[in-house]
């Protein structure tokens, strides 16, 4: 089942929509069949991540396929009920309604605690808190609350580090530099940047090649150095061509800058 779920979050983000489709497709057959809600709830996240990562159609319809995963879901279920909640408040975050998205990864993180769940492994729930916690970072230095905006990030990648969770540790790399960005701390977000990148290029891990690899050339050229910042760009973006892995959830194209 572990193994499962990571390839259908495989196949999302690097751009295998049709093998997605087909996989999901034949799991939501078979769970109407058996009339299994549970089963249904996981077949219904991942297709409400798959509707945030694409944008395929409006982004209200990721939430209303979130919230009805999270109807479906178990009470014990708390993997899948924390992540319905992050797809929800990232789906939100690209909607601009940023105090709506803080509402929902609040909520996750309640369901999980400091320390998760005691019927779940902590490796397998505690990356979800590290990921709500750097998404809430970067909605709340949307707003300009930089202080929670930082004390969020920095307890995301405080989490990662005590779970040894790399790809944990990257991602809350990769957001606690860009709330660094936004609150005009380019020099002081550098550090974060580049050990995150290297953490992605030494692993092969795209989500972290392409989160650090753009927030570093960002930072790069607004601190004058053009073409470290073209080059930094050029490595994440060609890793991201490579697999087909979707940019458009770190570009934030059409959503909160644009608004």
């Amino acid at each position: 089942e572990r193994v499962r779920r990571h390839g259908e979050t495989v196949r999302i983000e690097t751009g295998q929509v049709g093998a997605l489709r087909d996989l999901a497709g034949r799991a939501e057959a078979l769970a109407l069949a058996l009339n299994d809600r549970s089963r249904l709830a996981q077949v219904r996240v991942r297709q409400a991540q798959a509707q945030w990562w694409f944008w395929e159609g409006p982004r209200e319809v990721a939430v209303e396929r979130a919230r009805e995963a999270g109807s479906l879901a178990d009470a014990g279920d708390v993997r899948t009920r924390s992540y319905v909640r992050f797809v929800a408040g990232a789906a939100y975050r690209d909607l601009g309604r940023i105090p709506e998205a803080i509402g929902e990864l609040d909520a996750g993180i309640a369901l999980l605690g400091a320390t998760g769940p005691a019927t779940e492994a902590p490796g397998l729930v505690l990356p979800i808190y590290v990921t709500l916690s750097v998404w809430r970072a970067e909605c709340h230095a949307v707003l300009g609350d930089f202080r929670q905006g930082l004390a969020s990030a920095t307890d995301g990648l405080q989490m990662a580090n005590r779970i040894n969770h790399l790809p944990s540790v990257a991602l809350a790399d990769a957001l606690l530099g860009y709330v660094r960005i936004l609150r005009g701390e380019i020099d002081a977000a550098l550090p974060p940047l580049e050990t995150g990148l290297a953490i992605g290029e030494a692993n092969g891990f795209i989500h972290a090649i392409v989160a650090n690899g753009l927030h570093l050339g960002l930072a790069l050229a607004l601190l004058g150095r053009h073409e470290a910042g073209l080059s930094t760009l050029a490595r994440a973006t060609q890793a991201a061509r490579s697999v087909g892995y979707e940019l458009t959830p770190w570009t934030r194209y059409g959503a909160v800058p644009a608004r």
